[in-house]
């Protein structure tokens, strides 16, 4: 331990001069950063002159001035965007709203912005056309959570159809409900593209006015809109068949009865099988392909009358080619038909080679493979009284293609004596092994 006269000793004096400096240092900082503050503070409590109030609200301004500038030019940039949008496709109008701020990753203030700005553009001032058709179109897709008014009804009435349109899109979109009587005044709309997006639009909510408008829509004289009415109206209906529908199957129009024809398809009820086995017999052709390709979609309660009917058609050598085709495509489908001896017959005995073609297609969907040295046959059929070159060269090419789907053979060259080398193969497999063969539809007259 040290003693007093080291303590004392000259060797000690700079360590303790330095705590004493030191400690003096801090003393004085303390005092300057209580005078700075005391300063400070007199200064911020002092009124400002005039000059320095002048300024700093000129700097306000300025940066007002400088936000406002931002959003004019970005608002300049969207208006130009949208008078070159002169085609309103979906792929388009969804990058108008990706490149202008209602990305999945924008802000709200952004998208919030965008749909005033959308909203302001649709003014019936707006002098550009293309500007005010985009806009609304625009709309049409926006989050509706930004959209804080009705920027849709109100435009049912212009007159501009394409706004018309849009805007009954735009209502679909954002839900309907609550606007299905001011949709449905427009069924009468002069314009086939705006009655077009009424049936569109009907078809998303169920509602009794809604029906009555898409029956109205189905004796449309357009057939895009009396399609998109049937494939709406079938959608959204729930019960038995109205009153207007059955008569509608009576139209003299051939485009009505064929809108009736797809609603009773997708309906699948005994009363609708029963009405499309009358549509059958139909004098217009594309009418009876309709219902005869929607028989062989009915429901397994109803597929009795179908089969009964479909047979009926094939077997009646009376009836049109093109309709007996269709019919034996159609029983493919319906597994009433397996048992029927018809198909064999078809199959084996027919005069027309496309008829005996069809026949064993859909025979062997039923898992008949006795129709295999038929449907060999026609690998060699030839030019005649019921088959073209065009005939010839279609069954050549379906039948090869069926015999490998039906029975999982690979074979290379396209001629019966290849076919018979394979069905050696095949005569050692068991049935087990064989692939379940589900034929696609042929559109042999197209």
């Amino acid at each position: 331990m040290p003693t007093a006269e080291q303590n004392d000793s000259p060797s000690s004096l700079p360590a303790v001069l330095f705590v004493v400096a030191g400690a003096s240092a801090v003393l004085l900082a303390l005092a300057v950063t209580t005078n700075s503050t005391e300063s400070a503070s007199r200064l911020a409590l002092a009124p400002k002159s005039p000059a320095a109030t002048q300024v700093s609200a000129a700097r306000g301004n300025e940066g007002d001035a400088g936000k406002q500038g931002v959003v004019d030019h970005r608002t300049a940039q969207l208006k130009r965007r949208l008078s070159r949008t002169t085609v309103l496709d979906e792929r388009t109008l969804r990058r108008v709203l990706n490149d202008f701020g209602s990305a999945a990753n924008a802000s709200p203030t952004a998208s919030l912005w965008l749909a005033r700005t959308l909203r302001s553009f649709t003014a019936v001032t707006e002098s550009d056309k293309t500007v005010r058709r985009a806009a609304v179109a625009v709309l049409g897709r926006f989050d509706r959570q930004y959209v804080l008014d009705d920027p849709f009804t109100e435009f049912f009435t212009d007159p501009d159809p394409v706004i018309r349109a849009e805007a009954v899109g735009g209502r679909a979109r954002h839900g309907l409900s609550g606007h299905v009587s001011a949709a449905t005044t427009l069924v009468t709309d002069g314009d086939a593209s705006v009655r077009l997006a009424v049936a569109r639009a009907l078809g998303t909510v169920s509602d009794a006015h809604g029906a009555t408008g898409l029956l109205a829509l189905i004796s449309d004289t357009d057939r895009g809109v009396a399609r998109a009415a049937a494939k709406a109206f079938a959608r959204t209906w729930r019960g038995p068949l109205p009153t207007r529908l059955i008569e509608a199957a009576g139209d003299e129009s051939p485009t009505t009865r064929l809108a009736v024809a797809l609603v009773l398809r997708d309906l699948r009820s005994q009363q609708s099988t029963n009405l499309l086995a009358e549509l059958c017999t139909d004098s217009d052709w594309q009418v009876r392909e309709a219902a005869v390709a929607a028989l062989g979609r009915v429901r397994r309660q109803t597929a009795g009358v179908a089969v009964a009917k479909l047979l009926g058609i094939a077997y009646d050598e009376s009836a049109p080619r093109h309709d007996r085709f269709e019919a034996l495509q159609a029983l493919s489908k319906l597994g009433d038909a397996a048992s029927d001896p018809k198909l064999a017959e078809i199959a084996v005995g027919s005069a027309d080679p496309l008829l005996r073609l069809a026949a064993c297609r859909t025979a062997l969907a039923h898992g008949d493979l006795r129709v295999l040295d038929a449907l060999t046959e026609l690998l060699e059929v030839r030019k005649g009284p019921h088959c073209d070159d065009e005939d010839m060269q279609f069954i050549h090419r379906v039948a090869w293609e069926t015999l490998g789907d039906a029975t999982g053979l690979q074979l290379t060259a396209r001629d019966a004596a290849a076919w018979e080398r394979g069905l050696l193969r095949l005569r050692t497999r068991s049935l087990d092994e064989l692939p379940t063969y589900r034929p696609r539809h042929l559109n042999a007259f197209r």
